[in-house]
């Protein structure tokens, strides 16, 4: 039968205590480091977004889209190629 003294059960619980502690620290840090991607990731699409509307980014539908948001701008609508 084993038999602890005082001081090994202080060591135990201190040993316990510390890994306890380095535990908590890294969930914290892993739920942090999620919690930043995401509001990096709804940044990036807020900005996708906001250079959409400024019309800098043109992400068209169907041709005649893209042609209305030519004009707009005041381009030239492309002609037909005649032979």
């Amino acid at each position: 039968m084993f038999r602890f003294s005082i001081r090994d059960v202080l060591w135990l619980t201190a040993v316990v205590a510390l890994g306890v502690a380095l535990w908590l620290e890294h969930r914290r840090l892993v739920a942090a480091n999620f919690a930043l991607h995401e509001e990096q990731a709804d940044l990036r699409m807020a900005e996708l977004r906001a250079r959409e509307l400024r019309e800098q980014v043109i992400l068209p539908t169907n041709p005649e889209v893209q042609f209305r948001t030519w004009e707009r701008r005041g381009w030239e609508r492309p002609r037909p190629v005649e032979e």
